[in-house]
């Protein structure tokens, strides 16, 4: 565990690489275009068998250290090397086909100034879809939206909305993808682990949960702060050069952690299962009371619910088979759907509603949410596909207005 002194920088930028040379130099240059001098960029090359490495030293800025782990490591493995080198007083991970937007630190700067006891923040996801993801996501290149709002969120109620799939993780404070966590919260975390952080493959999920377990609110901005990437995979693109392999950099490589299989297979890429596998691997700090015969059922439910979505029956025969329910009716699940939908409207404006109501109570130390300002850019065949950086332009004179207007 490094040692937290008041001249560590003010944050850490974290960067995961292994076999994403494509994508990898944007994530890099991203961090390094933040005109901060207070902050430290830590790449772990994790043993790529593409250029990632020569791209990692291409690089020459103070701030950019290049690291390898003794050996290659799995990915929550990786994050673990990478948070143990880190000393900022706040910590983010990017992926490698992400980026940090130019004005990250500016804005957490203000934010922890405004709100020094906070120890999470989480931004709103802004999404970038990279070229040859059109077979998946359509023409969208970007699609982000951007208010001027700042509140607290109940870390507890908010967990408790994952956990019943109400909510997706990510919408929680990760340390990942637009969510930050400060090192006296990491610290928190070490202390109750035995001085780790990680103990789950999903270490994204698992961020996320202690977040919640281990502070009792945490600070939401409406401002984006990253670009989340989504980079074409082995499911939508046969290039291995150029695609990421999910499957392989979750489970694929040697780890001393159990991969928890009450759930079923985690290779169905539902949010819920990682998050339930994370809530198992953080025994004893989380009940094993949760994991009732009807939560599991609930949980296989939700399951079902999105994997239809998506229309991968067979993801639903084999979960089914897995946890030993029957696979649902669908003729049943219509009827479901049609009560879920209007509970869930119902639930919707009862929460706005309350939202508001809240929100109007704390008028005296919060900005008065203003009306969101949503941007969507497409690209065609027609059109020249905006790299991720440049797609910086696109906030910069919202940012500076909303600068402007906080003055």
């Amino acid at each position: 565990m490094p040692n937290f002194t008041l001249n560590s920088p003010f944050l850490s930028i974290l960067i995961p690489t292994r076999n994403r040379a494509k994508y990898l130099y944007f994530a890099i240059q991203s961090a390094l275009n933040i005109k901060s001098s207070n902050i430290e960029i830590i790449v772990s090359e994790n043993y790529s068998q593409d250029d990632s490495l020569q791209v990692c030293k291409s690089f020459s800025d103070s701030r950019l250290q290049i690291v390898q782990p003794p050996n290659p490591l799995p990915m929550h493995e990786n994050w673990e090397f990478l948070l143990n080198l880190s000393k900022g007083n706040w910590v983010i991970f990017i992926g490698d086909d992400d980026a940090v937007m130019p004005h990250c630190v500016d804005h957490l700067l203000w934010l922890d100034t405004n709100s020094p006891q906070a120890e999470a923040v989480v931004s709103p996801r802004a999404y970038y879809f990279w070229d040859g993801c059109q077979e998946e996501y359509g023409d969208t290149a970007v699609s982000f939206s951007f208010g001027d709002a700042h509140f607290w969120c109940d870390s507890k109620q908010k967990l408790h909305s994952a956990l019943e799939g109400d909510i997706d993780y990510i919408s929680l404070p990760q340390i990942y993808s637009g969510g930050f966590q400060r090192r006296s919260l990491i610290n928190r975390v070490r202390a109750s682990q035995g001085g780790v952080y990680f103990k789950s493959v999903t270490p994204d999920a698992y961020s996320a949960l202690m977040a919640c377990l281990h502070t009792y609110r945490y600070l939401q901005t409406e401002i984006p702060m990253t670009w989340v990437g989504s980079s074409p995979h082995k499911a939508i693109n046969s290039n291995k050069a150029e695609t990421k392999d999910r499957e392989a950099d979750f489970f694929g490589m040697q780890t001393t952690l159990t991969i928890h299989s009450t759930l079923g297979d985690l290779r169905a890429g539902i949010f819920l299962l990682y998050l339930y596998e994370a809530y198992i691997s953080a025994f004893p700090l989380t009940s094993p009371e949760l994991l009732s015969m009807e939560k599991v059922k609930s949980i296989f439910d939700a399951s079902v619910r999105q994997l239809r979505e998506q229309g991968r029956e067979n993801a639903v025969v084999k979960l089914s088979q897995d946890l030993g329910f029957d696979v649902p009716l669908r003729d049943e699940e219509k009827v479901y759907w049609v009560a879920i939908k209007f509970y869930s409207r119902l639930a919707s404006i009862t929460l706005r509603i309350r939202s508001r109501f809240l929100r109007t109570l704390s008028f005296f130390n919060m900005r008065k949410p203003s009306q969101k300002l949503q941007v969507t850019y497409s690209s065609n065949s027609h059109q020249e596909h905006p790299n991720i950086l440049s797609c910086d332009d696109l906030l910069a004179e919202t940012y500076s207005r909303y600068v402007r207007d906080r003055k």
